[in-house]
């Protein structure tokens, strides 16, 4: 069990202690609680990095690009949440910098925008193992995926423009950061992002969390 699980099964068993709501109802707190905290902690992480490395607006772009696609595209997961902040930071401040150092071409963002498309076509919604979803459910997350993945285009698009028109560099950077986001989660739903993901958590786990999961086996 990650840091973040058990903060929330305390912060559970405390409002269990003290309230009279039902096991159901103390979960979906619990969930809620979870998913409240990880993404401050991810925008907090991003922002420090990215005042670091001199990409902020970029690396919180991405990330949003990220998760808004994520919700509806589903894609690999981390065994756990801290590798899922790592992981998830380490992408979107690469992102930043990419979108700051390379400004690219409009018809090569577009090219990009076309692969990210078609993926997001063929593979989503990405369903966990542990919870199947119905073809009604799939249908609806299809739809809903292939919607934020136009919008993002379409923003993406007219920023780059927009940026290159009035001589507006950073709006250019924007528009790669959406794009470059939108990439990153459209690859996450295939095997190879998922043989990717595999091995950073892996190497993560085996490395550099070691420590904490010596503990956890000792406790």
């Amino acid at each position: 069990m990650g840091i973040i699980e058990k903060i929330i099964d305390k912060i559970g068993s405390k409002i269990n202690v003290s309230t009279n709501k039902s096991k159901e109802e103390i979960e979906i707190i619990k969930y809620g609680l979870f998913a409240l905290i990880q993404m401050m902690l991810s925008i907090i992480l991003v922002f420090i990095l990215g005042l670091i490395f001199g990409v902020v607006i970029e690396a919180i772009i991405a990330s949003f690009s990220i998760a808004i696609l994520r919700k509806s595209s589903g894609g690999v997961h981390a065994s756990t949440p801290e590798i899922c902040l790592i992981v998830g930071t380490i992408i979107t401040i690469i992102i930043g910098e990419i979108s700051t150092k390379y400004s690219g071409s409009y018809l090569f963002m577009e090219f990009l925008n076309i692969i990210s498309f078609i993926l997001i076509i063929s593979k989503s919604p990405v369903q966990s193992k542990n919870k199947p979803i119905s073809n009604k459910k799939r249908i609806r997350l299809k739809k809903k995926s292939i919607l934020i993945t136009v919008i993002i285009i379409s923003l993406s698009s007219l920023l780059f423009y927009f940026g290159y028109q009035r001589s507006k560099v950073n709006f250019i950077w924007y528009a790669n950061s959406m794009s470059l986001g939108m990439l990153w989660q459209a690859f996450s739903l295939t095997k190879s992002g998922e043989k990717i993901m595999g091995f950073i958590d892996f190497f993560l786990n085996k490395y550099i969390l070691k420590g904490e999961n010596k503990l956890e086996k000792e406790q």
